[in-house]
């Protein structure tokens, strides 16, 4: 900025992978093991931007971040011709705040049913199931904040338990984003950035930040949002301005369940 030419007003972090990135454990897997002769980065067909912090109190609320983030794909795109796909890996900050609070609403504004929690009687099926409880609890949507909520027994340390809420979440957390709107808007805020620049929200990550963080934020999910070249990024502006969100195919089918 020409009022502080010397000092950096936000960083954004950007990690050049072989792929779209999953989770934050990939991205540092891949950045702990090594990059001496710059074969990684000349190899690289994904920029994954994974952080975006201002350095300024006062920046809080600028949105910096979006000229920031197409000046330095701009950049990639001269110096890492072989770069294809470009993608945030990004957090759902207040994911289990919205949950816990629409799960312990019992009027118009909670859960309709708990088909709209569950998405499929097969899923609820197999969430009960692994309560192992008899008879079963007459309340599921309670009981899963119930096993989510347990940290005597971490539900992502057992393997049974991450592979039945893994639909159960993902779908939870596609629908948070894309349905749950304020003025035609995301109440994401992460989301109505991200959305507002011209990315498309692209996936729902499972199991992508299990730091305490992450489970505190989101249990444990982040979200991918694609950035394509700027004719599409100004088409899927235009389309935001019209509060018209641009969904992938695999969140349409999520939020359709």
């Amino acid at each position: 900025h020409p009022s502080l030419p010397d000092e950096p007003l936000v960083f954004v972090h950007v990690a050049l992978m072989p792929s779209l990135t999953s989770s934050m454990e990939q991205i540092a897997e891949h950045r702990s093991s090594g990059d001496s002769d710059g074969s990684k980065e000349n190899d690289a067909k994904a920029a994954i931007f994974y952080s975006i912090n201002s350095t300024k109190d006062g920046l809080a609320g600028v949105e910096l971040g979006n000229f920031l983030i197409k000046s330095v794909a701009a950049t990639l795109q001269r110096e890492f011709p072989n770069i294809t796909t470009y993608s945030t890996l990004s957090p759902i900050p207040r994911f289990r705040k919205w949950l816990l609070a629409k799960a312990s609403l019992t009027d118009e504004f909670g859960f309709e049913n708990e088909m709209e929690v569950f998405g499929t009687q097969a899923a609820r099926d197999a969430f009960l199931s692994i309560l192992a409880q008899n008879p079963p609890p007459s309340d599921a949507t309670q009981a899963l904040i119930n096993v989510l909520e347990d940290s005597t027994n971490p539900w992502h340390e057992d393997v049974q338990k991450a592979a039945v809420l893994k639909p159960i979440l993902t779908k939870l957390a596609a629908r948070y984003i894309a349905v749950e709107k304020k003025r035609k808007r995301p109440v994401d805020g992460v989301a109505k950035f991200h959305m507002n620049n011209g990315a498309e929200l692209f996936r729902v990550n499972f199991a992508a930040d299990l730091t305490r963080k992450g489970l505190a934020q989101s249990y444990g999910l982040m979200v991918n949002y694609r950035y394509y070249d700027s004719k599409i990024i100004e088409k899927n502006h235009s389309a935001y301005a019209n509060g018209v969100l641009i969904l992938s195919d695999e969140i349409q089918e999520l939020i359709q369940k």
